[in-house]
């Protein structure tokens, strides 16, 4: 796999567009690009992982630096936190973290790179946006890694290799401000709103705030009304 840094602004300006490749080309790179981090980012080790959390997709990225988008095969790689795309010549390269970047749109999902609060230390990332307003629901990805049972296959223990799991986490930002992570309780998430209407809202509607669908759809509520 040749892994190539690029910069976003570079592509905007670029008059040569991102060619589309076909699907057997896409799967030849992937498995190429596994058997590069199995090696290479795993230590040559062999599990069960899931660190991409699509394979690819057709997707857009639009800049805050002009009114441009570029069209590329896209998907995103948990694991290091970073967007894979296929360039023209159909190199697989790295799209950097830059703030100019205004969103990713990789097939029905749209992806934004926003600060956050991670134990009272501001940082910043990428989030799938699930509700857009003045106060976001944002979906935060990261890869989990699982100790596997080494011991030997006898009786009831069977060997399980180490493994990558793919965990999501829910968060809140207000305009202007770090994404925080949304609270567990009814109670708490509830204090986010300042419409006495909510929780009509949420009665009527039956919404049960451990659904990540009845949550996009009460920040959807609010954020239109």
């Amino acid at each position: 796999m040749k892994k190539i840094q690029i910069i976003l602004l570079f592509l905007c300006l670029s008059s040569i567009g991102l060619a589309q490749v076909s699907t057997r080309d896409a799967r030849l790179l992937q498995d190429k690009i596994r058997e590069v981090y199995d090696a290479n980012i795993l230590n040559g080790s062999n599990p069960n992982y899931e660190v991409y959390l699509d394979d690819w997709k057709s997707g857009i990225i639009y800049s805050k630096l002009i009114t441009h988008s570029t069209l590329a095969p896209l998907r995103y790689f948990v694991y290091n936190k970073e967007f894979h795309l296929i360039n023209n010549l159909k190199d697989t390269v790295v799209l950097n973290k830059f703030a100019q970047i205004d969103s990713i749109i990789v097939s029905d999902k749209k992806f934004i790179y926003t600060s956050y609060n991670l134990s009272g230390k501001t940082k910043a990332d990428y989030f799938q946006e699930l509700a857009y307003g003045k106060l976001r629901l944002l979906k935060h990805y990261k890869c989990i890694f699982v100790k596997g049972n080494e011991r030997l296959a006898t009786g009831y223990h069977t060997n399980k290799p180490n493994s990558y799991k793919i965990d999501s986490k829910l968060y809140y930002q207000e305009v202007g401000k770090p994404a925080v992570l949304l609270p567990s309780k009814k109670n708490e998430i509830l204090t986010l709103f300042d419409k006495p209407e909510i929780v009509k809202f949420i009665k009527e509607n039956k919404l049960k705030l451990k659904k990540e669908k009845h949550l996009k759809k009460l920040f959807h509520y609010y954020n239109t009304h």
